[in-house]
């Protein structure tokens, strides 16, 4: 298939925070991203880091805090996409349905029991949680073309604060089943992330 160089689409994006109660450890927030089809794209080439069509994701979170350790979080979101014309052959149509996503965490803070061995270790958290992703039936020019967005995961999680503001995140995850897509037996991911 070669390979694909240049610039993938960018994504804009904007934030707010319906209920933020700390002294109730209960939040409530919403998000839209929406992809902008300006990266790179040749309707001749196999592989293209552009996706020559619009998309907006809209997501929503509850996050609630419960029994002094530990914090469920539960989220939704909604994908919609745009048509690609100058898919398959260059003169095709792309176009996908919706895509639905549910996920759910729930983390207990290990904080304390970290600290009886590390006095001076900063706060962490383990996290179990599912996702599901539904729907998102792909066509080009109205026939499906067998690829979806329709994935059951479970995944498990471990994340801590090196500083005050660096986290290191290290997860496993495990498809419980897949369809329309490749099913990933076993994942490993690990994120350092920089807040601000």
């Amino acid at each position: 298939m070669g390979s694909a160089s240049g610039v993938a689409d960018p994504l804009a994006s904007v934030g707010f925070w319906f209920v933020n109660d700390p002294d109730r450890q209960r939040y409530l927030s919403a998000v839209v991203f929406v992809t902008l089809p300006i990266g790179s794209y040749d309707k001749d080439r196999p592989l293209n880091l552009g996706g020559n069509r619009w998309q907006t994701d809209l997501q929503v979170d509850f996050t609630q805090g419960f029994l002094d350790k530990f914090t469920i979080d539960v989220s939704a979101d909604w994908i919609s996409y745009g048509n690609n014309n100058e898919a398959g052959t260059g003169a095709q149509s792309l176009s996908q349905d919706a895509t639905y996503g549910a996920y759910a965490w729930l983390s207990y803070d290990v904080t304390s029991t970290l600290r009886r061995a590390m006095p001076t270790a900063m706060q962490a958290s383990l996290s179990i949680g599912y996702a599901g992703t539904f729907r998102g039936v792909q066509k080009l020019d109205g026939v499906p073309t067998g690829a979806k967005t329709d994935e059951q995961q479970i995944r498990l999680s471990y994340s801590q604060f090196i500083t005050p503001t660096w986290q290191g995140v290290v997860s496993i995850s495990h498809d419980v089943s897949a369809s329309g897509q490749f099913r990933q037996n076993f994942g490993l991911l690990f994120r350092v992330a920089k807040l601000f």
